[in-house]
């Protein structure tokens, strides 16, 4: 006698444990599906989240750089300016 039939634990048979395959693959094909569901909601947010750090990233440059062409043309306009004063003091 094997154990599980004296502790009264009947194990079922592997012809039982075939019948019983059909319910846990649908359950099986439906984590599977949610699975992937809930994957892409993940992918799509990190493309996102890369996408939009990049256009910050590009977007604050582009700021920097205007910012600082506009200080550099404010200061060749003064030197200009105090080009233009040095010459006509010198007349």
């Amino acid at each position: 006698m094997q154990l599980a039939e004296i502790s009264g634990n009947k194990q079922p048979s592997s012809a039982e444990t075939r019948r019983a395959e059909p319910a846990s693959a649908n359950q099986s094909q439906e984590e599977n599906a949610m699975n992937k569901a809930a994957q892409n909601v993940m992918k799509s947010a990190a493309v996102g989240i890369v996408l939009g750090t990049a256009a910050g990233v590009a977007m604050n440059a582009s700021h920097h750089k205007a910012a600082n062409m506009k200080k550099k043309a404010a200061k060749a306009m003064r030197v200009v300016g105090h080009t233009f004063d040095s010459i006509s003091r010198m007349m």
